[in-house]
């Protein structure tokens, strides 16, 4: 009996990307299946969701079907596709090109920009493209799934996201994923040094580069961010300076973030979910410690920042600020040391505008501060502890145990449950402008855990005779608390 006219024995086809067979001419595109989808926020998350995704080959047609129920799908949403060609030399900088493995890697990642949602409300969706439509006949285990829109601020309760930096690929960047998918939280903040690729992280030509490990990176993570929305900060190990202007290149093929700091801004953005204003910047543009992008926005960056965080605090709905970005502040960790270039330009403005939480990574560990305010802590603030921004100023906090290899402190750690005398001076290494480094005495290092983990926050907006709070922890990859602060604005 002769097969169908649509049959081609599959041991005919040509070997394509990802071992998939590939004949010109035949309709193989079923055979190719989205991978490593990923969820974001526009600046309003009450109306705007990103979904994104990669393909082993170029498609035609890429959409996103939603729906408002389970396994019903509305029309097809075109996406945008962006190509990404690497070349295999770059993997060893120098080396003449392999002979035999192709010269290139070609990566296509597709984004929709949903906008005009319905605040408050669970879409189910599947991504496909012509001859792939998963909600059609052929479906596979695993190919639906779902995101849930913000509130808009007036109705919004109780919400929680997580955050960490530094994450690569590995069992233990399994592990912080898996813990905050279990936790569950409305959404996740990347603090940089995503996965890796480029694993010297100086942004210069002479870095070793393997953009391969994106795809595992996003592999790796697709069963909370298919589902999740995450909100990246740019690293340093984001610096792909083969890849257009100032290294973002890549950083853009892959994500839809925001950028709404200006026209094309990369990585530089605000937004809010309820009564939380969020803004990200890039640590890049003020590092001395890796100055490969130092200043490359001629300080546009600084005037913005003060912009918006001039308009979030005179914004009455809103009760906190949270700024996230990759390089540290303040740090005691010789690893990479703190960023001048943040304490001299950013820090006053985080002062003046009584900014509640400074996010980081960079550092491969946990460490907060005390309430700093003019470069000083205010105060101690031992776990447990209740924090008023307004009388106490701003607290920092180090969350790069997302993964990668784990740094070491040059004290001794103190956190919950292995508390030390803690209320001696600290080095803190810093690189001068001249990439110099130099040690100075520091008095606010208050709780530092040597270890994988990730920071959880649970936000509660006011209610009548209740201030709004946030509950600040911090979690060991298997859940065990290190550190627990409460912020509560007067």
């Amino acid at each position: 009996m002769s097969e169908p006219p649509s049959y081609v024995p599959l041991l005919t086809l040509p070997v394509g990307p990802l071992g998939l067979p590939r004949q010109a001419g035949v309709p193989a595109r079923s055979l190719l299946r989205p991978f490593g989808r990923h969820l974001g926020y526009g600046a309003d998350p009450s109306r705007q969701v990103v979904v994104s995704w990669q393909v082993p080959d170029a498609v035609a047609d890429p959409f996103v079907r939603i729906g408002t129920r389970p396994g019903e799908f509305g029309a097809r949403i075109p996406a945008e596709m962006r190509p990404l060609v690497s070349r295999s030399a770059w993997r060893q900088p120098g080396a003449d090109d392999d002979p035999v493995s192709p010269r290139t890697t070609t990566q296509y990642y597709l984004h929709t920009v949903l906008d005009q949602l319905l605040p408050d409300t669970t879409y189910y969706y599947v991504v496909g493209h012509r001859g792939h439509d998963p909600a059609g006949a052929g479906r596979l285990p695993g190919e639906f799934a779902s995101f849930r829109t913000a509130p808009v601020p007036e109705r919004g309760g109780a919400f929680s996201f997580t955050a960490f930096g530094d994450q690569g690929i590995g069992h233990n960047a399994v592990a912080t994923a898996n813990l905050a998918a279990a936790l569950d939280p409305a959404f996740h903040l990347h603090l940089g040094d995503l996965s890796y690729a480029n694993s010297i992280g100086s942004g210069e030509t002479s870095d070793a580069y393997d953009p391969r490990i994106w795809d595992i990176f996003f592999v790796q993570n697709e069963s909370i961010a298919a589902r999740i929305p995450w909100m990246p900060a740019v690293g340093n190990h984001e610096l792909e300076p083969w890849h257009g202007e100032h290294g973002y290149g890549g950083v853009r093929a892959r994500f839809t973030m925001p950028d709404n700091a200006w026209p094309g801004s990369t990585g530089i953005y605000s937004w809010r979910y309820q009564n939380v204003g969020l803004i990200c910047l890039d640590g890049n543009d003020v590092c001395y410690n890796t100055p490969a992008n130092l200043d490359h926005t001629e300080g546009r960056q600084h005037r913005w920042l003060e912009r918006r965080l001039s308009g979030f605090r005179a914004d009455p709905t809103i009760d906190f600020v949270v700024v996230y970005l990759h390089q540290c502040t303040y740090s005691t960790c010789p690893g990479n040391g703190a960023e001048l270039g943040a304490q001299e330009h950013w820090a006053p403005l985080f002062d003046r505008y009584q900014v509640d939480l400074v996010l980081s990574g960079h550092n491969h560990v946990y460490e907060r501060t005390d309430p700093i305010r003019a470069g000083l802590a205010t105060r101690p603030a031992p776990s447990g502890d209740t924090v008023d921004p307004v009388r106490d100023g701003t607290t920092y906090i180090v969350a790069g145990g997302g993964g990668d290899e784990i740094y070491a402190f040059a004290a001794t750690d103190s956190h919950l449950g292995h508390e030390s005398p803690n209320d001696e001076p600290l080095p803190m290494v810093i690189c001068r402008p001249d990439g110099q480094e130099e040690t100075v005495e520091t008095a606010w290092s208050r709780v530092r855990y040597t270890g994988y983990c990730l920071l959880a926050v649970e936000v509660t907006p006011a209610a009548p005779g209740r201030a709004a709070r946030m509950e600040v922890r911090s979690l060991t990859e298997d859940g065990a608390l290190v550190d627990a602060l409460t912020v509560r604005r007067s």
